[in-house]
């Protein structure tokens, strides 16, 4: 199935739950995502991880796993990480001065849920529209 570039202002708006928060320099919003995958640290094939890809990451790991994988994503050219609730102060600088963007997902998210929503905004626009637009008429009725 072909899929279509998406660019990371794109899914924070259609595919990321609400209160996601967006580190990275402004230009970086319009960086092209081709696909999404959640990886394990420490990492240990960073040749699974393809130029432009979104990184979705556990925050549970060891903040030197977490270094390692930013510097290794980095270099593999991934668009961006994702990932729940917070990291550590280091690992966002590290990230900064590795020009990696970082999204950080509200506490409640669901990693396989924010994944999944990529995915499917990459590979069917269309469908993703129309799925994140019963979502906030729900919660609009919920108000």
């Amino acid at each position: 199935m072909p899929t279509a570039p998406v660019a990371l202002s794109e899914l924070l708006r259609l595919a990321f739950p609400g209160g996601s928060e967006f580190i990275g320099a402004p230009e970086q919003r319009s960086r092209v995502v081709q696909w999404a995958s959640v990886i394990n640290l420490p990492l240990r094939n960073v040749a699974e991880i393809e130029e432009d890809d979104l990184i979705l990451l556990p925050t549970d790991a060891a903040e030197a796993d977490l270094l390692a994988a930013i510097t290794a994503l980095s270099q593999a050219g991934a668009a961006a990480i994702a990932c729940i609730g917070s990291l550590p102060e280091s690992v966002i600088k590290a990230a900064q001065y590795a020009r990696l963007p970082i999204i950080l997902l509200p506490p409640n998210s669901s990693l396989r849920g924010t994944h999944q929503a990529a995915l499917t905004l990459i590979t069917n626009r269309q469908a993703q529209t129309a799925q994140r637009t019963g979502q906030i008429r729900q919660q609009l009725e919920q108000q």
